[in-house]
């Protein structure tokens, strides 16, 4: 005997919505990291910008990946778990 269940759906994909929003927090924290490297650089007592610099870019990089993969067919957990983990350790 077959059985099937009629799922309505909401239209909001969580996962995806999860990594849409999760890419945006983070590409405007690697805005906010190479734009505003001298400032942070001078309050932090820090040496030379280019470093903060180098961290924003590589941060608009991952946030980038994190749109990209979130545009996918198919979303897998560890695609979620994974940035969450990320940004846990952060």
């Amino acid at each position: 005997m077959n059985v099937s269940l009629s799922v309505r759906r909401t239209g909001l994909d969580l996962p995806r919505v999860i990594l849409q929003v999760d890419g945006l927090v983070v590409a405007a924290s690697g805005v906010l990291a190479a734009i505003g490297a001298r400032p942070q650089v001078q309050f932090l007592g820090l040496g030379a910008p280019m470093a903060l610099v180098g961290l924003g870019v590589g941060v608009l990089l991952c946030a980038a990946r994190l749109m990209r993969d979130s545009r996918r067919h198919a979303i897998a957990r560890s695609m979620v778990a994974v940035p969450a983990l990320l940004n846990d350790a952060w």
